[in-house]
């Protein structure tokens, strides 16, 4: 729903230099003259170096204190996060509302 690649090092190809973020919030502010539209995120890490056995990336949401102001144009494109279902979380995926899935599972693929 609210999750954006974010380029976070443009000398590097694909998900390495690209970092997955949630977007809290879009807003805009002016200085000496000029409009800066601007982001608010939360970050989330890589989980390994490269795809798991999946072929896919894997993230999980950094703490939650970890929020950043960035420039609209930083955000590359939209990113879909798709959880990964562990027993051990002892969720029942039926009873989650969409807008909720980042808050409650640990691990998401990138898809």
């Amino acid at each position: 729903y609210d999750c954006v690649f974010v380029i976070t090092n443009p000398h590097t190809q694909g998900m390495l230099g690209l970092d997955v973020t949630r977007v809290l919030c879009f807003f805009s502010f002016k200085h000496l003259g000029m409009e800066y539209p601007c982001v608010i995120i939360h970050w989330f890490d890589h989980i390994g170096d490269g795809p798991n056995n999946t072929g896919m990336w894997v993230v999980h949401m950094h703490n939650a204190q970890d929020i950043a102001i960035a420039h609209i144009n930083t955000i590359y494109h939209t990113a879909q996060l798709i959880p990964v279902y562990v027993s051990q979380h002892g969720i029942d995926p039926a009873s989650i509302k969409p807008n909720e899935s980042y808050d409650k599972f640990w691990f998401y693929y990138v898809n």
